[in-house]
């Protein structure tokens, strides 16, 4: 399990709190593919396909059921 420095925990908190997401296309070689932007306040900080969101979003889901299960 990752272990964050105490000295980062304020930091770590505001950038929590300032990440969203938006419903995105990514224009492929092959046309348009669904997927999902995510922003650190205004700023771009990825696009992801639906598979690599759906991805990420089950292995934070994973990562959080460790806190309850002792994994």
């Amino acid at each position: 399990m990752f272990d964050s420095k105490r000295a980062h925990y304020s930091r770590n908190i505001i950038d929590g709190e300032t990440l969203t997401t938006r419903a995105a296309f990514l224009n492929g070689p092959d046309g348009k593919e669904p997927g999902v932007a995510i922003f650190s306040d205004t700023i771009l900080r990825y696009v992801l396909r639906e598979d690599h969101a759906i991805a990420l979003c089950n292995a934070i889901v994973d990562s959080l059921d460790e806190h309850r299960t002792g994994a």
